[in-house]
């Protein structure tokens, strides 16, 4: 579903959103979503970031400050969509704070956002060229 209607516009993009099973608690677990993109950025190394890049995708990288929960993952993926033209795609991952696993670490956050965004460049049929492993590999520091 998420293939037929990737959206640059905030509010008319699908977004995934886990929940507990137990149903206890409101806030969701994890969001992701996906965006078209005309480009990845370029990588810049700030050691102040402490940004950790992958060597997947177009760009992938998980900022590693304490309590940080964000991933970012582009991959290249043409699509034409209500925005047009776009040459890639942007998948994003959320983790609430309140709901980080104390054991969690970057590379549990870019193996869960790596996985899903496979599964939707193989639904939109460029999963060849979009340069996403099975297997996440080693982080650099920039």
């Amino acid at each position: 579903m998420a293939a037929k209607r990737l959206h640059s516009e905030f509010s008319k993009r699908n977004k995934c959103a886990v929940y507990r099973a137990d149903g206890e608690n409101d806030f969701p677990l994890l969001d992701i979503n996906f965006k078209p993109s005309l480009a990845a950025p370029k990588k810049v190394s700030d050691p102040g970031a402490k940004e950790l890049f992958y060597p997947l995708g177009a760009f992938a990288s998980v900022n590693s400050k304490p309590g940080s929960t964000y991933a970012t993952l582009y991959f290249a993926c043409p699509t034409q969509g209500p925005d047009g033209e776009s040459s890639h795609v942007m998948a994003s991952l959320f983790v609430p704070k309140a709901q980080t696993h104390p054991g969690s670490t970057p590379d549990d956050r870019m193996a869960v956002l790596n996985d899903v965004a496979r599964g939707l460049a193989e639904e939109l049929g460029c999963a060849d060229e979009a340069g996403l492993p099975a297997r996440v590999p080693s982080p650099t520091n920039g």
